[in-house]
């Protein structure tokens, strides 16, 4: 099924309001932990993120690019390669054994500008395509492209991949709940919560879902284990619920890869910005007013692992860098992240960044019957998407 159904590139974000949703847009159920608002009983925790930042600096943001891509009737055939990895070894070499030829976007690329040349950046590179029957979503990490088709797609294959290094469901619908997929430090979806083109510009509305976020490992995620181990989540215990896993290192606390003391900041954790709080809060930049808002009204999910330095990272479609840098004279792109040198054009937005995490607190009572805490939302549910399911999602 998978094969006859794989068969074009990035959205501007839509800002109006309508009496349904763009499902390649706004994709996922209105129930969806992504598209569900912080609620009136929400429980929170300071989350005490870079308290100190002389002793615990923050020492850069970056985009951790995710892409979502959808295959359109004229695509070409194009294989898809079994591999992946973060290791230091060239991502562009062909390694591994092809797994399915399947009708891709000709011009896409995996570089860090957002696949408008060649090359691959060695980051995480979480993806979902829609497929054709406009439903069923396939998501792979990590995921490269170094050179337009005919190169093929080097991704990791199959329906429980292992991620980095936690398992996830490749395949879901466009109608589903939408929590699970291709973030392997935690299990969580590689296409909810990502931040699209469009969503930091001056000229559009707020943010209107749940944000994905990152953290340094050796500095947050718990010194104890959380959760039960079990070979789902390959012993790595050190996450909370929606989470199903974690990055590895986890395994080997106390003692091991994670440092934190704080048992509700770990993968899978919801933090938000009360509202009180971030009234208080002196955000000047329209990006960093942008993720304020959203992280007040929507919150933002512990994904992955940052992987370097004591930085964070927000999720975003890799276009967006391009967009930053046009709209504001600076991008969040990866390895040189938003840093606050003063050679850095986007210190004024490391400010408001700095003071964004370190006020932001876990909402502890985040679950399957309370999710964003529960009570009334400080957003109404969003409208259904337009059109209904069929039979051909579920076979999928």
């Amino acid at each position: 099924m998978l094969s006859l159904l794989l068969a074009s590139g990035s959205p501007i974000a839509s800002t109006a309001v309508a009496a349904c949703r763009d499902r390649f847009l706004e994709p996922f159920s209105s129930a969806s932990i992504w598209n569900t608002a912080i609620g009136s009983g929400a429980a929170f925790s300071p989350a005490r993120l870079y308290a100190d930042a002389d002793t615990n600096p923050l020492t850069e943001v970056h985009n951790d690019q995710d892409f979502f891509l959808r295959q359109a009737p004229g695509d070409p055939p194009t294989q898809w390669v079994d591999q992946g990895d973060w290791g230091s070894d060239d991502h562009c070499k062909v390694a591994g054994q092809v797994a399915v030829t399947m009708p891709f976007p000709a011009a896409w690329t995996s570089a860090s500008d957002g696949g408008r040349s060649s090359g691959s950046q060695p980051n995480n590179n979480a993806m979902g395509l829609l497929l054709l029957d406009n439903e069923t979503i396939v998501q792979m990490q990590p995921a490269y492209r170094c050179a337009p088709h005919p190169a093929p797609l080097l991704a990791r294959f199959g329906n429980a991949t292992d991620g980095c290094p936690q398992q996830f469901p490749n395949v879901t619908s466009v109608f589903g709940d939408g929590a699970l997929g291709s973030h392997g430090g935690s299990g969580l979806s590689g296409v909810g919560g990502t931040i699209r083109q469009g969503e930091l510009l001056r000229s559009s509305g707020p943010i209107r879902h749940a944000l994905k976020l990152e953290l340094q490992h050796q500095w947050y995620y718990g010194a104890a284990k959380l959760q039960r181990d079990s070979a789902y989540n390959g012993g790595r215990a050190q996450y909370v619920w929606p989470a199903t896993g974690s990055d590895g290192g986890s395994d080997k606390a106390p003692g091991g890869l994670y440092g934190g003391k704080d048992p509700h900041v770990a993968p899978g954790t919801l933090l938000a910005l009360p509202a009180a709080v971030a009234a208080s809060l002196n955000v000047t930049t329209p990006v960093g007013k942008k993720l304020a808002a959203a992280l007040t009204d929507y919150g933002g999910y512990l994904v992955d692992d940052t992987g370097a330095g004591n930085s964070a990272a927000v999720c975003m479609e890799a276009a967006v860098n391009l967009e930053l840098r046009e709209a504001y004279g600076y991008t969040m792109t990866y390895p040189h992240g938003v840093s606050g040198a003063a050679s850095d054009p986007g210190r004024e937005l490391y400010a408001d960044l700095l003071r964004i995490l370190q006020n932001l607190h876990a909402v502890t009572n985040n679950g399957p019957a309370t999710v964003g805490g529960g009570g009334t939302p400080r957003v109404p549910p969003k409208p259904p998407i337009c059109g209904a399911p069929t039979t051909a999602t579920t076979a999928a």
